[in-house]
């Protein structure tokens, strides 16, 4: 289909790991940590460049084993240390984002695209998160609306909660880890950003201001 003419664009990567829906959890530590860095990352992109990832499932987070204890993060002078429990993340897939830079503004038309919000929610909570975006939008995609990227971090949750079976679930680790995974599951809908959730939420309980 195409002519002699045509040009492509090759990406490298580095192996970013196993996707969430296949690594083998150890405990509830490993996804809190999960959650942690996933906002903390989600809340660093909506920060400095307006971004909204709109297709966060489990299939586009990467898990990697990793020997690093912790990782610290500074977001606008909030600062954290995440407890990384043996796991790093890698978000992918952005072809369904939304993001801006100066006066330039990137995103997918998914009006254009009503097959998108037609899946079974009872199948896979998934494909209610694409109708609730549409209707957090007014189905108008050049607007920037990060409570999206609440809603993927909610689905995460109901993943880690209800969906995943830990290797190790008996230590008290796991049950304190499940605890607030729980408790978050209940309330992280209220907030309007991942960057509100960083801020503002019990989700980094070492939170220390540089402001």
């Amino acid at each position: 289909m195409f002519d002699d003419q045509q040009l492509y664009i090759v990406f490298e990567y580095d192996d970013g790991g196993v996707d969430l829906e296949h690594f083998a959890f150890r405990n509830a530590g490993q996804t809190l940590s999960v959650i942690q860095q996933v906002v903390s990352s989600i809340a660093l992109a909506e920060h400095t460049l307006l971004f909204e990832h709109r297709d966060l499932h489990w299939g586009n987070i990467l898990v990697q084993v990793c020997k690093e204890s912790k990782v610290k993060v500074d977001i606008n002078g909030e600062l954290n240390t995440i407890a990384l429990h043996g796991v790093q993340t890698h978000i992918i897939d952005f072809t369904l984002s939304r993001m801006s830079k100066g006066k330039l503004s990137l995103f997918q038309d998914l009006a254009e695209d009503p097959d998108i919000f037609t899946g079974d929610a009872d199948a896979d909570y998934q494909f209610e998160i694409y109708r609730m975006m549409r209707e957090e939008l007014d189905n108008e995609w050049s607007q920037f609306k990060p409570r999206t990227n609440i809603f993927w971090i909610h689905y995460l949750l109901d993943k880690f909660i209800f969906h995943v079976t830990y290797k190790n679930n008996r230590t008290k680790l796991h049950s304190k880890s499940m605890k607030l995974l729980r408790e978050l599951h209940k309330t992280v809908l209220d907030y309007h950003s991942c960057l509100d959730l960083y801020t503002n939420s019990s989700l980094f309980s070492n939170k220390n201001s540089n402001k």
